[in-house]
């Protein structure tokens, strides 16, 4: 489990955002690998719950994600799950905008 929570403020529930959405759906369809283009995605105070991703791969190179107070990112039952950038020149970042 990893978990990662930014702030005390109550989390929004909400539906996935749609980055998010076809990361899980591509996953569901039997795909090894999403890539996330390039670029800042805010999120908010959106909770977001990924559930269930095994043997798969995330490539996100130059990309990050925003959270403000009570979002975050959460991941329930994965495994061999690598989530990365491609080069540490271009990483993946998880980052908090107050």
């Amino acid at each position: 489990l990893l978990l990662l929570l930014l702030g005390t403020a109550a989390a929004t529930r909400a539906p996935l955002p749609p980055l998010i959405a076809a990361l899980t759906e591509a996953a569901s369809r039997g795909a090894s690998s999403f890539t996330i283009p390039r670029g800042d995605y805010h999120f908010g105070d959106t909770l977001i719950d990924i559930h269930s991703l095994v043997n798969f791969s995330v490539v996100a190179p130059g990309v990050t994600f925003w959270f403000s107070r009570g979002g975050g990112l959460r991941l329930f039952d994965c495994w061999n799950l690598r989530w990365s950038g491609s080069h540490p020149s271009a990483p993946f970042v998880i980052d908090y905008d107050p």
